[in-house]
């Protein structure tokens, strides 16, 4: 027995040996990190990701940016670095304030920045701003919030311009869409938008001469049908598309030689459809709520052929969908799941983009996939489903129907963007997912073009 606890004991003492050593080793590579923890370089971190944001949001009372959701691991040091530009104008002094939280949707709790200004007229100021902190769960989010001191418009306003957030920390990923490169297929040409931070700007290629080098329009005056509005300019997040009329004659879809744009409004949080430089305001508003949105294929032939997936991200998580019901009716209506109301919180409602659709009037439905705050992909068939589909994990989703119906979804995750396939089973008419993906190295987005071809953000920039 005492030769046996003398063995044991030996293997004690070596562990504990081992034990210290990796002690040793630690605090070795601890003093050689830099005190001052913005000098740390990326490469200590799992997982780096940064977005921009071009808009412009104006308004009175409390003006919120939409915002910024992002994934990262739990009870990890992780860094936030916020970069916003904000303005305020009054006609008399007024002391204005800027705040910004972190997982809350008001601007009382969970406050980690906040500034006051006193100013008379107009004022500007590049706010640049780090946080440190450790999660204690995996989706996150920020928000931006300025006041103008006053309630009254006529008085004092404030807003946005531009926003940049970077994230440092282990597997981190910015699950929020990038609106600043747009593409509406036809069988004929790509309308293609490019968003920034002091406008938009457009360029209608033929689908056989695609050069994005080539210098874009820029996007002159749009605006809003609410009277209090509707002499303002102030608009971001443009989509250029063609001026849709339906030809009973012939059932074919005729386009304009003049486009049309769909836009966030930054006065009332609406997405608007309509003309550039109206002489009073935009012909329609589209979706109630719509930071994030997007428009796909036509579903009617009547005054409102549009089809737009959006999400309300300012407060709550809510999908929207609005689409043309025939005639010249409209409808707009949250998304739905089994007659409810989509439950849980949503960041992204892509409305699937069917390919052929000038050639299948009426034939092709609208689909949609969202996205929810962990980065959780789901098909969604119908805007009244009674069943959902789960994609994959990320972010940035685009989704295009073929003529087969089958359905490619395109998401990044962290680096790469990843392709799946959906299929309809014919036995249960119902889509389903199927075995495989293909992946693209390098890339924040994927986008279709009407053949074979394709759009692709390589970190950073567009290519075709």
């Amino acid at each position: 027995n005492l030769a046996v606890l003398n063995t044991e004991f030996g293997n004690i003492e070596k562990e504990i040996e081992n034990l210290s050593s990796t002690i040793v080793d630690l605090e070795k590579e601890l003093g050689n990190l830099p005190s001052d923890s913005s000098e740390l370089p990326s490469s200590i971190f799992s997982c780096f990701d940064k977005i921009v944001c071009p808009t412009y949001y104006e308004g009175s009372n409390t003006v919120r940016n939409d915002r910024i959701f992002f994934v990262c691991k739990p009870g990890v040091w992780t860094k936030i670095k916020v970069k916003a530009d904000i303005f305020m104008k009054s006609s008399k002094e007024l002391t204005g304030y800027s705040v910004i939280t972190l997982n809350e949707k008001g601007t009382v709790n969970n406050r980690i920045f906040y500034e006051t200004y006193t100013y008379n007229g107009e004022f500007s100021k590049t706010i640049e701003f780090e946080y440190e902190f450790f999660p204690t769960k995996e989706d996150n989010m920020i928000q931006v919030f300025v006041h103008p001191g006053e309630y009254d418009i006529a008085i004092g306003a404030a807003g946005f311009t531009n926003m940049e957030v970077s994230i440092y920390g282990q597997n981190v990923m910015i699950l929020s869409r990038r609106n600043d490169f747009k593409v509406f297929i036809t069988k004929d040409n790509y309308y293609i938008t490019k968003n920034y931070d002091t406008g938009s700007s457009y360029k209608i290629f033929p689908i056989t001469n695609v050069d994005l080098s080539q210098e874009f329009t820029q996007i002159g005056e749009l605006k809003s049908t609410a009277s209090t509005y509707k002499n303002r300019k102030s608009y971001f997040n443009v989509t250029t598309v063609p001026q849709i009329s339906y030809n009973a004659t012939t059932n074919k879809y005729e386009f304009s030689s003049t486009p049309y744009f769909y836009f966030m409004f930054t006065y009332n949080g609406t997405v608007y459809y309509g003309a550039e430089n109206p002489g009073s305001a935009t012909l329609a508003s589209v979706v109630p709520y719509g930071p994030t949105y997007n428009v796909s294929h036509p579903v009617s032939t009547g005054t409102y052929p549009y089809n737009v997936g959006s999400c309300y991200t300012y407060q709550g998580c809510y999908c929207y969908v609005g689409y043309g019901n025939g005639g010249t009716t409209k409808k707009t209506s949250r998304l739905k799941l089994d007659g409810a109301n989509l439950e849980g919180d949503w960041i992204d409602n892509y409305s699937v983009f069917a390919k052929d659709w000038e050639d299948n009037i009426g034939l092709r439905p609208n689909c949609y996939v969202a996205t929810t705050t962990l980065g959780e992909v789901y098909f969604f068939p119908t805007p009244d489903s009674t069943y959902k589909v789960y994609v994959g994990k990320g972010c940035q989703v685009n989704a295009y129907m073929q003529s087969d119906l089958s359905i490619n979804v395109y998401y990044r995750r962290f680096g790469d963007v990843f392709k799946k396939v959906l299929k309809l089973n014919p036995a249960t008419n119902q889509y389903e997912l199927q075995e495989g993906e293909e992946i693209f190295n390098n890339a924040f987005e994927v986008l279709e073009g009407y053949g074979n071809d394709y759009f692709i953000n390589k970190l950073g920039t567009w290519e075709y």
